[in-house]
């Protein structure tokens, strides 16, 4: 039997000699780690592609870093004005839902991230063995909650605080599990998966 001998790598065991080497001494190679650099040169890079997979470490590096840059706008509208760029209240009587723009910052960051995330969290789902169809999901919170006003409206009463929480929440809570869900291994009726190594 030929000796082997293995020289360690970053993330990889290199095989010197391949002759009748059986299956667990075959040369492999770790997935590759996505930076946060790679992660957002990717998704923008990929803004309007909604086709193939991306990881998870792609997309949640990615939404991390968005919701920083966001948030940081947002302490800039904060810091220049007092007054939001643009309000929307949602009144219902025992409570009332507002939507806000705080300042051009924080609407430059918006429109900036808006269709990089969608498109990712497209491949997300595409990666996790989802159609993308799911992400429809996003607009039915607002549509759900002015269908409620309009019951609540022709029915001379208010629907339920709880009612109003479950259908403001319970979509983007399911959006979120199945963007956290894991990777599909193997190849599935998207793509390969990105992170598969060929031998």
């Amino acid at each position: 039997m030929t000796a082997r001998r293995f020289r360690a790598g970053p993330g990889r065991r290199e095989a010197e000699n391949d002759e009748n080497m059986t299956d667990f001494a075959r040369p492999y190679r770790l997935p590759p780690r996505i930076s946060m650099a790679d992660a957002v040169r990717r998704c923008l890079r990929s803004y309007v592609k909604f086709s193939g997979r991306a990881p998870r470490a792609e997309f949640w590096k990615f939404v991390l870093v968005g919701l920083v840059a966001f948030w940081l706008a947002v302490w800039m509208d904060r810091s220049v004005r007092d007054t939001p760029l643009f309000r929307f209240v949602m009144e219902f009587p025992r409570t009332s839902f507002v939507f806000m723009v705080p300042g051009f910052a924080s609407a430059l960051v918006t429109i900036i991230f808006f269709m990089p995330v969608l498109s990712a969290a497209a491949r997300r789902l595409h990666d996790a063995g989802f159609s993308a169809l799911w992400l429809s999901l996003t607009v039915a919170p607002p549509l759900l909650l002015l269908a409620s006003g309009g019951v609540g409206l022709v029915l001379g009463t208010a629907p339920p605080l709880s009612l109003l929480l479950l259908v403001f929440f319970a979509p983007p809570l399911i959006l979120g599990l199945m963007l956290a869900a894991p990777s599909q291994p193997a190849p599935n009726r998207f793509e390969p998966n990105p992170l598969e190594v060929t031998q």
